[in-house]
């Protein structure tokens, strides 16, 4: 599942598990799976592992303690997950030859005006599509 490309991901780890450490998961989850766009939260019951886990440079979202109303916590924190979802989803979308395109802005390496033509070349981390029009046409969508 991490190392899934689609979709977007929140991780819900807890510190101690029979499996291994939260931290050590979240560690693997940036490091290893090189994913520093995906939410982690850490819901625990453990709160002297809080200092640890913020401390890690893992860009944790939340710090949960399970013992003291972590239902409610744990709502105000994914009402921000959302937030944070809306915000860095947005995408450029354009239509061509019939086709409608969504690209997100993080997969796009750059675009560049097509000389003589009212065209740009959109160049993603994907391949290479056109886009009619101007990018000042494109900015105003």
């Amino acid at each position: 599942m991490v190392a899934s490309e689609v979709g977007f991901k929140v991780y819900l780890l807890d510190i101690v598990t029979n499996e291994g450490s939260g931290i050590d998961a979240a560690r693997e989850i940036r490091e290893k799976y090189d994913d520093w766009s995906s939410v982690i939260i850490i819901i625990t019951s453990y709160e002297e592992y809080r200092f640890e886990a913020l401390s890690n440079r893992l860009y944790l979202l939340d710090y949960i303690n399970k013992l003291s109303d972590y239902k409610k916590q744990v709502l105000e924190t994914l009402e921000r997950v959302m937030k944070h979802y809306n915000y860095r989803r947005k995408c450029l979308c354009y239509e061509y030859n019939y086709t409608y395109y969504k690209i997100d802005y993080k997969d796009i390496i750059c675009i560049e005006k097509e000389q003589e033509t009212k065209k740009c070349l959109v160049k993603t981390v994907y391949g290479d599509s056109i886009m009619p029009g101007s990018l000042s046409a494109a900015y105003k969508k």
